[in-house]
């Protein structure tokens, strides 16, 4: 089964609110944990209706100057392992959210430490016989170009109506196959698009050679939009869109 799943896109795609709404589905069976590799989106917790963010991986080792010291002296690891032991992590629910690190202020310097310790603790950590691993991870592919997803089992691509979107979906599918990942195990799915829309996004997959890799389509809900908008929970949505994401996850083989 698969274990550790990848979700990416461009930013604005919809990554926050599928990993939301794919950990209520699969909360129901399975123990989920987040890992929040975004160092830019500091709403997670709100769309997962928990009271406050969890202290980051980051803040618990000192800092992004002392990942680096535990990097270069071999201790990473070790010391991801006294954290999770610690179980520094928020849950509610069978879903736990644990936070790899933020950028809030100037001058922190580049994102490096913060992808060196996603990659230590996707090799350390042991996903449990009843629990999913779901990755939210930042815009863009710099994570894919870092080699972070070399120790997941799969790869969700969510794309928006856009050609931007199109275009990183294609990139980050060759750089996963780069990487190891087996190409029936990286997943498209388009959001946020109308019968139409969904036409021409087909039509877009299809001339990039990567219409096979697609799982289905997520429709547009004004309801999810305003309460991303506003910050409000969307772990209690129960409208049409969670039939989607079912049939996603049962297309993953995650549910059966």
């Amino acid at each position: 089964m698969i274990k550790k799943i990848s979700v990416c896109g461009k930013g604005g795609s919809g990554k926050s609110v599928l990993v939301t709404l794919l950990a209520k589905m699969l909360s129901q069976r399975y123990d989920v944990l987040i890992l929040d590799t975004d160092e830019s989106n500091t709403g997670l917790y709100k769309m997962l209706n928990f009271d406050d963010a969890p202290e980051t991986l980051s803040d618990s080792l000192g800092g992004r100057k002392n990942i680096m010291k535990y990097w270069n002296e071999n201790r990473l690891s070790d010391l991801i392992h006294d954290v999770i032991e610690g179980k520094n992590l928020i849950t509610k629910n069978r879903i736990s959210l644990l936070s790899i690190g933020k950028t809030l202020r100037g001058g922190e310097g580049c994102a490096c430490p913060l992808n060196a310790l996603v990659r230590a603790f996707l090799q350390v950590y042991t996903v449990g016989d009843d629990e999913v691993l779901l990755l939210d991870t930042e815009a863009g592919v710099e994570h894919l170009g870092r080699g972070n997803e070399k120790y997941v089992d799969a790869i969700l691509i969510i794309i928006d109506p856009s050609f931007e979107s199109l275009e990183l979906a294609k990139k980050a599918r060759d750089l996963a196959i780069k990487l190891g990942i087996a190409d029936e195990r990286i997943y498209v799915v388009t959001n946020k698009a109308d019968v139409n829309t969904n036409k021409i996004l087909m039509e877009g997959l299809k001339e990039r050679g990567i219409e096979s890799n697609f799982i289905g389509s997520i429709r547009f809900d004004p309801r999810i939009q305003e309460s991303a908008l506003v910050g409000l929970p969307i772990i209690g949505y129960n409208g049409d869109v969670l039939t989607d994401v079912e049939k996603i996850a049962r297309r993953m083989n995650l549910m059966n």
